[in-house]
This record gives C-alpha cells, sequence and structure tokens, in this order.
C-alpha cells in the first residue's frame, strides 16, 4: 500500500515551487501525524513522567501537539517548585481540576540570593515560601515528594508548619503517595500531619524523620520505604517499629533501612505497652527488603525480623548499602533467627549478608529457623 499523501501545505509549497518555475508536488507528511490524538495524548504523557520539562517542549513541535498538549491536564500536573513560580503557576493552571504531583527539594541557596532575592534569606524561609504555594491546592495533591539534601536548622518545621494543622483545608482527601526525606535531620519533633486524615494514602517513603503513625493515616498503606531515623534506639525503637508494621497490616511491598547511628540519647517510645511477643503479621506482603548502612545488623532489626509473619511473601533481599567485602558480624545470629516462609521464590544477599561458606551457591542455611525452599532463584 503507497505512503498516505496530504496537500495540507500545498497552497505554500506551490507558491514557493511556481515562483522557481518548478512543478507542484504533494507534501508527504510523517506518519506520526496520522496517530489519534487520544494516542499521541497517552504517549505524551507517558514521555513527561521521565522529563519534567518534555510537557513545554512538546508544546512547542506544531500547531496540533500544543493544541494536544494545553488540551490534556494530566500532562501538567507535576510541579517541582523552585524559583520559577510564574512558570509553576502556569502549569497549575493548565493542570486545570488533575491531582498535583508536588516536589520540594533542597534550594540552591547561593543562585537564589544572588539572582532572585534582593536581601539575605534563610534556607527555612525558602522551603516555607514554596510550601505556601503549594499547600493553596493541597485539596488536589495526588503525591509529595520533599527531598532536603543538606543541614540546615528547623527545615522540616519551615516545610510542614501548613500540613500539621487540624483544620479541615489541611486534609488531602486525594493524596495517594508521601515521600519525605532528609538524612541529615537532627530535629526529634514527632509531626502529626494533616490533622490525621489522609484516606486515600497507599504508599510512603520515611527518612530522617518521626511521625505520629495513626491509624487513620497509614493503615491503608501498600508500601512502605521506612529508614529509621536514629532518635531512638534499643527496645524503643522495636516498640516503634513493631507498631507501625502492626498499624499498616495490609502492606505489600515493605523496605526497612537502618543506615543512621543513634543521634541522641534514646527516647522514650511512644508506644510502650506494645508486645513483643505476638508476631507481626503481614498477610498480604510479597515483598521485603533489608537494607543496612552500618557496620553491623543492628539489634532492633534483627528482633523486628524475628517476629515477622509473611505467609505470601515471595520476594526477599538483603542489601549491604556499605558494599562491604566481609560479612557482618551479626550474620549468623541474624539468619539463626529469621525464618524463610515456604512461599518464598526469590532470595538475594550481598556479600555483606553472607557468611564465608555460604559464598557458593548453596541455598540453604543450616542454621536458619526455616530453610528457603529448594529449586527457588538465589542470588549472592
Amino acid at each position: 500500500m503507497p505512503a498516505p499523501q496530504i496537500s495540507a501545505h500545498k497552497g505554500r509549497t506551490g507558491a514557493r515551487n511556481r515562483q522557481h518555475g518548478h512543478a507542484p508536488l504533494h507534501v508527504i507528511v510523517h506518519p506520526i501525524h496520522f496517530i489519534p490524538l487520544e494516542v499521541l495524548a497517552a504517549i505524551l504523557i507517558t514521555a513527561s513522567e521521565e522529563d519534567l520539562m518534555f510537557p513545554v517542549v512538546a508544546s512547542h513541535v506544531c500547531r496540533t501537539w500544543r493544541s494536544v498538549a494545553l488540551h490534556t491536564p494530566r500532562l501538567w500536573r507535576t510541579v517541582d517548585l523552585d524559583h520559577r513560580e510564574q512558570m509553576w503557576a502556569e502549569r497549575v493552571r493548565r493542570s486545570k481540576s488533575c491531582t498535583l504531583d508536588i516536589r520540594v527539594r533542597s534550594p540552591q541557596y547561593q543562585v537564589l540570593r544572588r539572582a532572585y532575592l534582593p536581601a539575605p534569606i534563610t534556607e527555612a524561609e525558602l522551603i516555607q515560601h514554596k510550601m505556601s504555594f503549594a499547600t493553596a491546592y493541597l485539596n488536589r495533591w495526588r503525591s509529595l515528594n520533599i527531598t532536603i539534601s543538606r543541614h540546615a536548622p528547623y527545615l522540616w518545621n519551615a516545610a510542614l508548619s501548613d500540613c500539621c494543622s487540624a483544620w479541615a483545608r489541611t486534609r488531602p482527601g486525594a493524596l495517594e503517595e508521601l515521600t519525605l526525606v532528609y538524612p541529615q535531620n537532627d530535629d526529634a519533633t514527632e509531626f502529626l500531619l494533616f490533622g490525621g486524615y489522609a484516606p486515600s494514602l497507599r504508599r510512603v517513603t520515611l527518612e530522617g524523620i518521626r511521625v505520629n503513625w495513626l491509624p487513620s493515616l497509614y493503615h491503608n498503606l501498600t508500601s512502605l520505604n521506612y529508614t529509621h531515623h536514629g532518635f531512638t534506639s534499643g527496645i524503643d525503637a522495636i516498640r516503634d517499629i513493631v507498631y507501625m508494621l502492626r498499624v499498616s497490616c495490609h502492606l505489600r511491598e515493605l523496605t526497612l533501612t537502618f543506615s543512621h547511628a543513634t543521634r541522641i540519647p534514646s527516647n522514650v517510645s511512644q508506644h510502650p505497652k506494645v508486645s513483643l511477643r505476638r508476631p507481626i503479621n503481614l498477610p498480604l506482603l510479597t515483598s521485603l527488603k533489608f537494607q543496612i548502612g552500618l557496620m553491623d545488623i543492628p539489634k532492633e532489626l534483627c528482633h523486628v525480623a524475628a517476629l515477622l509473619h509473611t505467609p505470601s511473601l515471595t520476594e526477599v533481599y538483603f542489601v549491604d548499602l556499605l558494599y562491604r567485602r566481609r560479612s557482618y558480624p551479626s550474620t549468623h545470629g541474624f539468619f539463626k533467627r529469621y525464618a524463610f516462609p515456604s512461599s518464598l521464590q526469590v532470595m538475594r544477599r550481598d556479600l555483606g549478608w553472607c557468611e564465608p561458606f555460604m559464598a557458593s551457591c548453596a541455598c540453604v542455611h543450616p542454621h536458619s529457623r526455616s530453610a528457603c525452599p529448594a529449586n527457588k532463584h538465589y542470588h549472592v
């Protein structure tokens, strides 16, 4: 079948050809212009998830693409707040009533101060200014990602002050994903977010922050990536983590990370009556990951892992964030207490999690409470 031809630009091309004494020719249009507009919109949305500025680029390709981009609110839903407030305000306007993905990152303080700010301003004030813009659309949040990479005083207070009120306007009914990361935080304040109400919340990533783990907020979680903050240790840290996992009993994916040494003397746990003998039942959990960024496996993690009851678990990963060439001193004790479920299909251990005699392809730890099922995938 011959390639389709169209004479949409025939008049302009014909005039140019007549001017140079040539016969008029039909213009062959690239096949991409025959894609249905709905399919084109879906392609643009997918591409925008990888490149934040892609919607702007796509809207400058041609009239058709610009029309599609401007009539696709989901294409503009991601707002990565920085000094370009007018641009982000325009993106919010183009998203119409669509839910928003809000991102707030560490401000480029020196650049902003030199180029945009008339007077010196602290990073806490910059973060608070960004969040004041975002909280105006709090009822439309689909996700909130706050990532702070360097230390400055009072950053969590500045970032979350508008999210910790009990007023109804601070309750994001559409919020599905929450990411709060500040590895260098030294503020042990415990935050009660969104007035204890976020019914749609399903995925949470936490590092360097203490939050009040209310069932009304976190009971329906399906994915939790939790890095222990280091403000509690020993029995207090165990109680806090056990309470969190018992509240979020519908998890399907769980990552537990210990990469921070105790920052201050251990505080009293907020859950002193939590039983440490009753198992932690996670019947829907299918993927489990233990991550260590310390010189040894913390005793707190050993105790929590020994309490886990995961009858549906199919994948388990033991990750060494320091890429050690030798095993942890407590590796033997950990696997002596941790029970592999019979449903397990895939297991991966980094070298820090392997004892010397396990460097071979053996899949069964001789001292584990439950041997890993045979004929499954095992990686070292």
